[in-house]
Order: C-alpha cells, then sequence, then structure tokens
C-alpha cells in the first residue's frame, strides 16, 4: 500500500476487531455479504503493521481475527473441488462465519449507539409524581401468562435457540440481508390466532431460522402478551407452551 493510501488510525479508537473490520470495510464501502478478502486482509495487516511501529501492544483478539483472515484468503485461494464427472464441488463460503459474526455485532453495536443518542434526552423531561397503588387498581389483574412462569418461558426461547442451525451443519450457505419487524411478526402471529384456536409455540420457529429472526418472534410474542391480546399456558411441567388468543 503506497504512503498516500495508509490509514491513520489507532488501536484505542476500536472496541475490539470486528470494530476495525467494519470501520475497513464502511470506509472502502464493501458490500458485508461479499467482502473482497484480499483487500480487507492487506489492509487489515497493514493496521497492525502501523500499531507495532509506534510500539502500541496489540492484543491478543487482533491477532486471532488476523490469522483467521489469513485462513480464509488461504481457503479461498485453492482451487475448486470436483467430483468424478468433473464437476464442481459446492462447498460452504470460507467467509460465512466471519459474515454472520460482523453482522450481528454490527446489529448491536447500532442498538446500543441509538440508545446513547435517546439517554441526554430523557434528562430534559420531568415526570409527575404518581399514585401507583391508584394505577395499579385501575388495571387488569388478570395475569397474561396464565400459569406458565417468566422462567419457563424463558426456557421455551432457549431451547430454540439451542435447536437453530450453525452454519457449518449446512451444505449450502445463502447470505443475504436480513430484515425483520416486530410489527411485522405481530401481525403474522395475529393472522393465526385467527385460524387457529391455539398455536404450539415451537411451531412459530424453524431450525434454519436466523438468530434476529427468532429474537424478533419473541419480541413480538411479548407484545402481543402485553397488550392482552394472547396468553401462555403449560398443562404439564416441562411440557409444551401454547399460545390462546385473548378477546382484545
Amino acid at each position: 500500500m503506497s504512503e498516500g493510501k495508509k490509514y491513520e488510525i489507532h488501536l484505542d479508537n476500536f472496541d475490539g476487531p470486528l470494530d476495525l473490520l467494519l470501520h475497513l470495510i464502511d470506509k472502502n464501502k464493501m458490500d458485508i455479504y461479499d467482502i473482497p478478502i484480499a483487500v480487507i486482509t492487506e489492509q487489515y495487516l497493514q493496521f497492525l503493521d502501523e500499531a507495532r511501529e509506534m510500539d502500541l501492544e496489540i492484543a491478543s483478539e487482533f491477532l486471532l481475527i488476523a490469522a483467521t483472515l489469513l485462513s480464509i484468503k488461504a481457503k479461498m485461494l485453492l482451487p475448486k473441488r470436483r467430483n468424478a464427472e468433473g464437476e464442481v464441488i459446492e462447498e460452504e463460503d470460507p467467509r460465512a462465519e466471519l459474515v454472520q459474526r460482523l453482522v450481528e455485532y454490527r446489529f448491536y453495536k447500532e442498538t446500543a449507539e441509538l440508545l446513547q443518542q435517546k439517554e441526554p434526552k430523557e434528562a430534559t423531561f420531568m415526570l409527575k409524581p404518581q399514585d401507583i397503588d391508584k394505577l395499579t387498581g385501575a388495571l387488569d389483574q388478570g395475569n397474561p401468562l396464565e400459569d406458565v412462569t417468566l422462567e419457563q418461558l424463558m426456557q421455551a426461547f432457549a431451547q430454540v435457540m439451542e435447536q437453530l442451525e450453525l452454519p457449518e451443519e449446512k451444505h449450502e450457505l445463502l447470505l443475504s440481508k436480513e430484515e425483520y419487524l416486530v410489527e411485522d411478526s405481530m401481525e403474522q402471529i395475529r393472522t393465526r390466532l385467527k385460524t387457529e384456536n391455539s398455536i404450539a409455540f415451537t411451531t412459530l420457529f424453524q431450525k434454519q431460522d436466523s438468530k434476529r429472526k427468532v429474537i424478533t418472534v419473541f419480541m413480538a410474542l411479548l407484545e402481543l402478551c402485553r397488550l392482552g391480546e394472547l396468553s401462555f399456558q403449560q398443562q404439564e411441567n416441562f411440557g409444551p407452551l401454547w399460545i390462546f388468543p385473548k378477546a382484545v
């Protein structure tokens, strides 16, 4: 890389190696789902070299990602495997796991930044003291979870997350931009509740669903529960959870 194209970046500007990678991807306007691994590896290693020149201590996680990038680059340089008929054997993209980590990191980073932006505005509001007893007395005292405890609900959610298929278990991985909205999931659940007397909790999720989709659907369930549009029931300990519609 020429002297004029050097990146003036410093180690303490980033929360970790994934933060640095996102910076390089955004700076070069790269597609995060189709990263030019040779270019990004060169620039990442250039950053480490500059950090060493400034006698900065490089954390082990930065070196680990450097090794990961070099490994991915090596795999992508290997010739495609072919079967006995000479056809190319489809294999998982070596970048897939790293891309997934970057997508998830960006999601949580942007969420955290949004919350930080809203935090100063909270100081400009003064809340009027409320009579808690009076407020709670006017609320519906019914329990939307019925005989299901919050712990049981979280256990059911944890089981769904554990059963998701990991990228390495798939024979073919297609990377696509994901956008899931809680409002859309709420409407889908409402539609099912109009035609079905009850819904098994596990049928709302598929093993091939992404973590973000599963979390979005779960948040939609909690919001519908809060609005009093549905209730959870469990007929026996450790039994399946069922979702029932409630009159709005």
